[in-house]
């Protein structure tokens, strides 16, 4: 019975990391490929015309996909790169949105931004406790 309850309960602490690789894969890039309207408003609010616009979107869907495959296979692409720098980032990103929806003067949606700096930090948090765990049992 413990032994079942421990493999759920290490199932259920890679949820934030899923939800972050959904944010980044699902989200992000898919709709910044589909050219959804609030993507083109958020960055036309930077004064470029819609050929610049059309390229940063597209440039934002690439960089979302890179995300996302970088938290499953980071240590292929770039194995020096600390997890805490990959994490910091997909928890920061989302402000960089609502920072250019409040300088354009549209209502920004902070808790969106918000929600995903305390998913990622959650999920960073779970990383050092699996890499903390797998430190312990290979001392035994």
């Amino acid at each position: 019975m413990k032994n079942s309850i421990q493999k759920i309960l290490l199932a259920l602490s890679y949820l934030p990391l899923i939800y972050i690789i959904y944010i980044y894969a699902g989200h992000g890039t898919v709709e910044a490929f589909i050219e959804r309207t609030e993507f083109l408003e958020i960055i036309g609010i930077l004064g470029f015309g819609p050929v610049i616009t059309y390229i940063l979107l597209g440039m934002v869907g690439v960089l979302d996909t890179f995300v996302a495959i970088l938290f499953i296979r980071k240590d292929m692409f770039f194995p020096k790169l600390p997890y805490f720098v990959l994490y910091l980032w997909a928890g920061l990103w989302p402000v960089v949105p609502r920072v250019i929806e409040w300088y354009g003067g549209m209502d920004p949606e902070p808790m969106e931004a918000v929600s995903v700096a305390i998913i990622a930090a959650l999920a960073y948090a779970m990383h050092l406790y699996h890499k903390k765990v797998l430190k312990l049992n290979q001392g035994f």
